[in-house]
């Protein structure tokens, strides 16, 4: 199998994370773009426990997984994924020299645009319970101290 270790699943699937996030955080685009996340985010936390963990993969996951962290951040904050700097941005700042209504003209100041946008609460319920799966396995990653010696 070509994704026989870890690390060779991790560079696989971390095109499909950018091409997520790179989704733009506009109707009718934003409700897409949590949902795909979601899936995502449950396929990859599903797989990375099938793997075996050596000590020379755990930066990398640590490091893949912060940055899983971070662009659920940015879908829940409705930012636009910067991938040079692997952050959201805020969608007015990006594009400056557009005119911009993230939904439509009347949406109320302080108002989340996902909640806006009409997504169901049970799905922005399970983005932050993936979000917090995302912390948990980073947390896990840092602080882990094998039994055995790895080669």
């Amino acid at each position: 199998s070509p994704l026989a270790t870890l690390d060779a699943y991790l560079a696989a699937c971390h095109p499909l994370m950018s091409l997520i996030l790179l989704i733009p955080p506009i109707d009718p685009s934003t409700a897409l773009r949590a949902e795909l996340l979601l899936r995502y985010t449950g396929e990859v936390l599903d797989a990375i426990p099938c793997y075996p963990a050596t000590r020379a993969v755990l930066p990398r996951l640590s490091s893949w997984l912060d940055e899983l962290d971070k662009g659920w951040s940015a879908v829940l904050d409705a930012k636009i994924w910067d991938t040079e700097t692997s952050r959201g941005r805020d969608v007015s700042r990006a594009l400056p020299n557009m005119v911009f209504s993230p939904t439509i003209e009347d949406v109320p100041p302080g108002t989340h645009l996902l909640q806006h946008a009409g997504l169901d609460h049970r799905v922005h319920a399970s983005a932050q319970s993936a979000r917090l799966g995302v912390r948990s396995y980073r947390g896990m990653a840092r602080h882990y101290r094998p039994k055995h010696k790895f080669p």
